[in-house]
């Protein structure tokens, strides 16, 4: 999943010290579920159905790659930082 705009996701977002915390395989999951939550609302009667509004937050979390979740307790999906090696 590319981020979309500016070579990152929402160009002023990262100002506010927000850094990403979820890897592609987190970001596709996320946006699968979202689709399908949202599927549901428009499909399914009855005050049901309001739980696929979570489809909103979950693609919106894939599209950015920061799950607010996720930073409490220090989860990151993402690859491990590279350290250079030792000379």
């Amino acid at each position: 999943m590319k981020d979309l705009v500016c070579g990152r996701t929402f160009c002023g977002f990262w100002r506010f010290g927000v850094t990403k915390n979820m890897g592609m395989v987190d970001r596709g999951i996320r946006a699968v579920v979202g689709v399908v939550l949202l599927v549901l609302f428009f499909t399914v009667q009855g005050s049901i159905r309001y739980i696929g509004l979570l489809g909103i937050v979950m693609l919106f979390t894939a599209a950015i790659g920061f799950c607010p979740l996720y930073k409490p307790f220090g989860i990151k999906t993402g690859p491990a930082p590279r350290i250079p090696p030792a000379t």
